[in-house]
């Protein structure tokens, strides 16, 4: 059968069904969405399950994962890198489950494009991942424009990556994270933006930095707790700031993500404590902190990959070189560390990704 058949067939038989499709060679094809359902919300999220799906290790041939209230994925394997997704407001896998396998038992999916299950080189996975996380990735210009100026560093070790950010903007009200997951290249760029997607569900205007925080924590817990993805965790160091434009105010609450405000010409830093060794502790006393902001105050934040390049010698790029560079003539600076640290690693290959951000009310 044709894959619209089998869709066309599941539908009729099966309420609830809020997105389907197939997931052929890293890329969702023939995906049907129902009414009110964003794609761009969960497609990180099947591609980060596909990925645990397809390691020959698991031997994995379906699975069911609960992310979300009301909220069900259900994935199987119906021919060799071919996938099929259900997302469902419906708890009836088990008769779904059956159904699918009814429906297969003595049919195979039968494409248009012959080449349809070909096999994608290195280079055209990550293009893929790139694909997907540039899709997450916010237009700063665009949700920034309330803010004085705006500068970033982002700069992946390979094509993508585990660092990140994410920004909202409400009315008066500014909502920027910037995070590193575990994990380089296409696995990083993965948890990344599995952990973009969670933000984007979770977030609502009213809440507080340290509620979005432990509502990831939550969500990635959830997501790591079935038991067909042991070995899989996903760690995110995470700074989240609200700035209220009205209020003069910013409100941010973060886990092993330094925050530099500058003002008036002091420089106060402020450091998180790493959740990496004790997350549930962490977590548990997350709270969130305020800070009065006037105009021309910077803020900056960035990921520990900037300390982590290595020289010929193999000596990190220490913390206080990295002070002298921020801060070497009264400002925050961040428009030469991109040659200070090229100098720093002289011939050496970068060694993690590298992302700072810096606001100026």
């Amino acid at each position: 059968m044709r894959p619209q058949q089998l869709f066309d067939d599941l539908n009729q038989n099966f309420s609830g069904i809020l997105y389907s499709g197939l997931v052929i060679k890293d890329e969702i094809r023939h995906a049907t969405l129902g009414s009110g359902i964003d794609p761009d919300d969960h497609e990180a999220l099947i591609m980060r399950l596909y990925f645990i799906a397809i390691d020959p290790e698991k031997d994995i041939t379906y699975f069911i994962n609960q992310y979300e209230e009301g909220k069900y994925l259900y994935f199987i394997k119906v021919d060799e890198g071919v996938w099929l997704f259900i997302l469902s407001a419906n708890q009836s896998f088990a008769k779904l489950h059956f159904y699918v396998k009814f429906l297969l038992s003595d049919n195979s999916l039968r494409f248009d494009e012959p080449d349809e299950t070909r096999s994608h080189t290195t280079d055209e996975r990550l293009n893929s991942a790139k694909r997907i996380q540039d899709m997450l990735l916010p237009n700063l210009d665009a949700v920034l424009k309330g803010l004085g100026t705006y500068e970033l560093l982002y700069q992946p070790k390979d094509v993508v990556g585990g660092d990140f950010y994410w920004a909202h903007q409400d009315k008066d009200v500014t909502w920027i994270a910037v995070g590193d997951c575990t994990g380089h290249s296409m696995e990083g760029a993965l948890a990344s933006v599995s952990v973009m997607s969670i933000l984007n569900q979770l977030y609502h205007r009213d809440m507080k930095p340290h509620w979005l925080i432990k509502g990831l924590h939550k969500s990635l817990s959830d997501m790591q707790n079935q038991s067909l993805t042991d070995g899989y965790g996903i760690g995110c160091e995470l700074l989240v700031m609200r700035i209220d434009h009205k209020q003069g105010e910013l409100t941010y609450s973060g886990t092993g993500m330094p925050l530099y405000h500058l003002n008036q010409g002091k420089l106060k830093i402020f450091h998180t404590k790493s959740a990496n060794l004790d997350p549930a502790r962490v977590i548990k006393y997350i709270r969130t902190r305020k800070l009065p902001l006037v105009r021309k105050d910077a803020i900056l934040v960035h990921s520990d990959g900037i300390k982590d390049q290595l020289s010929p010698l193999g000596k990190r790029f220490s913390t206080r070189r990295l002070y002298q560079v921020l801060f070497a003539d009264g400002t925050l600076r961040l428009d030469n560390l991109q040659q200070e640290l090229n100098r720093h690693r002289g011939s050496e290959p970068q060694t993690d990704d590298i992302i700072a951000l810096k606001l100026v009310i």
